[in-house]
C-alpha cells in the first residue's frame, strides 16, 4: 500500500473497519503450536549448506564420488549385469543401477517415457509434458539486518498477480521469491549457477535497468521491507526461471529395470509447498 505498511497483529478488524489495513492478516507461531502440540521444533537449511554436509560425507566413502560438468543423457539395461550409462562427454559407464534425479527436465525420464528434453509445445506453454504454471520466479540472498530476525523465521506478502517471501537461512542471511504472473520466457536474470546475468539487455528488456530496479518497480506501494530486502541485495545474486508443473505419476513405474527415478524427475511441486527437496530426500530414504 502507498500509505505504508500496518501491522495489525491477528486482527481481523479491517474486515469491518475501513480505517483498519488488510497489509498484515495473520501470524502462525511455530514455536506455540509445537509447544502445544508437544512436537519437535522445525527449522530452515539452506541448500548449499545441506549439499556441502552431505558431499563431505559422500567423500568419506569415495574421494572422487562426484563428476562435475558431466550429464547423463542416456542408458540401455543389461540385465543382470546392471546399467550402461552413457555420459555428456561420449563416455559410457557400467553401473548397478541408475538414479535419475536429474530434475524436472530429466533426460533419464525423457529416455523411461519417450519425452524429448524441454521440448517446447503450444507457444512454450508446455515443455516436456510439463505445463507452464503462469508465473515466473526471481530468487536472490543477501546477508541483512532485520529488526525481527530471530523471531519471524517467514514472510508473505501478497498482491494482485504477483507475491513476495522472505526466509530466514541461518547466519545473518534472508533468502528471498518475488513471483509474477508473466508469459513463460520471460528473461531478466540468469537462470541459476554458472550461467551468465541477463540483467541488462535481456529478452523483454528495453529499459536498461537492472533487475533489482524491475523487481522494486513491480512492487512500487508495497511494504518498505520488501524494497529493504531488494535493496540489500547484489545484482549478480539474482537468479530467476519460469514454473513450470506436471501431474503426478500414478499409472507408469518409476522404475524400468536397473534404472528409477527421484524427486522432480518423477513427482516436480511447486515452490510455494516448500516441498520439493524434501520429498526428494524421503524418495533416496526409500531406496
Amino acid at each position: 500500500r502507498s500509505s505504508g505498511f500496518s501491522m495489525e497483529g491477528d486482527s481481523l478488524s479491517y474486515l469491518w473497519d475501513s480505517s483498519k489495513g488488510a497489509d498484515w492478516y495473520v501470524r502462525f507461531p511455530l514455536q506455540a503450536c509445537a509447544d502445544l502440540w508437544n512436537l519437535p521444533y522445525t527449522g530452515v537449511i539452506d541448500r548449499p549448506d545441506l549439499q556441502e554436509i552431505l558431499l563431505d560425507e559422500c567423500a568419506k566413502l569415495k574421494a572422487d564420488v562426484i563428476q562435475h560438468g558431466v550429464e547423463v543423457v542416456g542408458y540401455e539395461n543389461t540385465g543382470a549385469d546392471g546399467v550402461q550409462v552413457r555420459l555428456s562427454t561420449g563416455e559410457t559407464v557400467a553401473a548397478d543401477a541408475l538414479v535419475g534425479a536429474d530434475g524436472i527436465w530429466s533426460s533419464v525420464r525423457a529416455q523411461m517415457y519417450g519425452e524429448e528434453v524441454k521440448k517446447p509445445e503450444k507457444g512454450g506453454k508446455v515443455r516436456q509434458g510439463c505445463t507452464y504454471s503462469g508465473y515466473t520466479v526471481f530468487a536472490g540472498e543477501a546477508v541483512m539486518s532485520l529488526p525481527d530476525y530471530y523471531d519471524t523465521g517467514y514472510k508473505v506478502y501478497i498482491g494482485p498477480k504477483r507475491y513476495f517471501v522472505t526466509s530466514d537461512v541461518g547466519n545473518g542471511r534472508v533468502q528471498w521469491y518475488s513471483f509474477f504472473a508473466t508469459p513463460p520466457g520471460m528473461k531478466r536474470a540468469r537462470s541459476g549457477w554458472g550461467t551468465d546475468a541477463v540483467a541488462q539487455g535481456g529478452e523483454g528488456d528495453q529499459s536498461g535497468e537492472s533487475t533489482v530496479e524491475y523487481l522494486k518497480g513491480l512492487h512500487e506501494g508495497w511494504s518498505d521491507e520488501v524494497h529493504y530486502v531488494l535493496d540489500q541485495t547484489p545484482e549478480g545474486a539474482v537468479e530467476q526461471r519460469d514454473l513450470y508443473d506436471r501431474k503426478p505419476e500414478l499409472f507408469r513405474s518409476w522404475s524400468e529395470g536397473g534404472v528409477t527415478l527421484l524427486g522432480d524427475a518423477i513427482h516436480p511441486m511447486m515452490p510455494n509447498l516448500g516441498q520439493g527437496g524434501c520429498q526428494a530426500i524421503e524418495d533416496a530414504w526409500v531406496l
